[in-house]
């Protein structure tokens, strides 16, 4: 049975999933660039961006692919879809594998705000100024959230071909 692949986010690539290029060996495997994301469609509205969108488009990919039984794995925001799909109880689903769930963005939330302190050079207070001040395309916040990645978020290198494959 294909094993659909769900990336992290929202706005997040396949990076994580590259790994499991090997498995392609043994059995279809669907990698799709969710709204907004690398080589999807990137209509860039807010309005799209709900929770219930993101699952249909689970349906809407299975249906294109004609994929009758599927596995499905979800990374971290692609857990979250995942898991919100699988509770649907949809035909045809086999197994759901949560890799790195987020399976409440509170509670990530709360617990990356901790990290905060820990960034070098007062960029965690930056970061939390730029917040309350509703600054977020502050080039001094982009840089500082860019370091709060490097250090919590994506710690492994980027691997090759990626850059091309996002959109630029």
């Amino acid at each position: 049975k294909p094993l659909l692949f769900l990336h992290g986010g929202p706005g997040g690539d396949m990076r994580h999933h590259l790994p499991a290029l090997p498995l392609a060996r043994e059995r279809a495997l669907v990698f799709y660039d969710q709204l907004d994301c690398g080589r999807s469609d990137a209509p860039g509205e807010p309005a799209n961006w709900t929770l219930a969108r993101f699952v249909s488009e689970i349906d809407v990919v299975r249906d294109a692919l004609g994929l009758t039984d599927v596995h499905v794995l979800g990374h971290s925001w692609g857990a979250t879809l995942g898991n919100l799909y699988a509770a649907r109880r949809p035909p045809g689903l086999r197994s759901l594998i949560l890799q790195g769930p987020n399976l409440s963005a509170a509670s990530w939330e709360a617990g990356a705000r901790g990290w905060l302190p820990g960034l070098p050079d007062g960029l965690g207070a930056v970061m939390e100024a730029h917040e309350r001040a509703g600054s977020l395309e502050h080039p001094d916040y982009l840089a500082a959230r860019q370091a709060f990645a490097r250090a919590h978020v994506l710690r492994a290198a980027e691997p090759p071909g990626m850059a091309s494959y996002r959109r630029l």
